[in-house]
This record gives C-alpha cells, structure tokens and sequence, in this order.
C-alpha cells in the first residue's frame, strides 16, 4: 500500500519517488486508469480500490465494468466518451444538461444515467464526486452526475 498521507491540503512525494494526495478527501484512495475488468481480482488484491475507466456507449459493456467493480468491491469512475471528447451534452437553448430520456431519448449521458438509476448496486459503487474545489468536479464527472456541490 502507498504511504499514508500526511499533513492536510498538500502533496509530497513518498519514499519511493511516488506522489501522495494529503487531501482528506484522497485519504485511503488508490486508483489505476485504464484497466481491463478482466484485471480487477488482480487489481483489488493488490490493494487499488478505484478504477477510472473509458466505457464505450453500449449498455451491455456497462453492464460488465460495472459486474466486474461490484463483484470485486472497486469504486468505477466511468469516462464515457462521445464525439466531442465528452458524452456529456450541454444544450444552450434549453440551458441544461441533456440529462432528462424523456426529454433527449437520443442522449448517450441521459442512458448511461438511466442505466445506474435502475442498478442501485452499479450505482453506489460509482463514487460521489470530487473533493471540493476540484476543477474536474465542476467542469465535468461531478456536474453531469449531480453528486457534488458544483
């Protein structure tokens, strides 16, 4: 396991060279990007809890991530890709996020939503936002989500 963090509200380096968040809210998070949920029994016996992942925008591959992180007690941040970097829409005229199936059936983040809503396991294993101040958690995870106080 990496050392512990520290002092509050700075980051270090441990002995080894690696650099430790000492933000309270990081405190006992370890987290890979980019792995294969073929790699999470590994993973998680190695000590990682968190996985960032790119997901694709078909509901059956979500529905293996998401197995894979419950069955081996990971937290998921899913990165769901679109055409314009983000699967996230912002719709200027309405001034909102196209979050709503009813109001965007087409919208890729409003599915993926729908998806977590109707698998509360899927969905507590999805982590509630970034620490405070965070641009990420303004920007995008948090917002589209509405797990934060964007």
């Amino acid at each position: 396991m990496p050392p512990k963090a520290g002092k509050k509200g700075n980051i270090s380096r441990d002995p080894s060279g690696g650099v430790v968040a000492q933000e309270p809210q990081w405190e006992d998070v370890y987290m890979v990007s980019f792995a294969n949920a073929k790699d999470f029994p590994d993973l998680k016996a190695r000590g990682i809890n968190v996985v960032l992942l790119n997901v694709s925008h078909d509901p059956v591959t979500w529905d293996k991530c998401y197995g894979a992180a419950v069955t081996n007690n990971l937290r998921l941040i899913p990165i769901l890709w679109g055409t314009e970097q983000t699967a996230w829409q912002w719709n200027p005229g309405n001034a909102e996020w196209e979050l709503d199936r009813r109001k965007y059936p087409d919208s890729i983040g409003a599915k993926s939503l729908d998806f977590l809503r109707g698998n509360p396991r899927y969905l507590s294993a999805t982590p509630r936002g970034l620490p405070k101040g965070s641009l990420r958690a303004r920007s995008f995870a948090a917002a589209p989500l509405g797990h934060a106080d964007a």
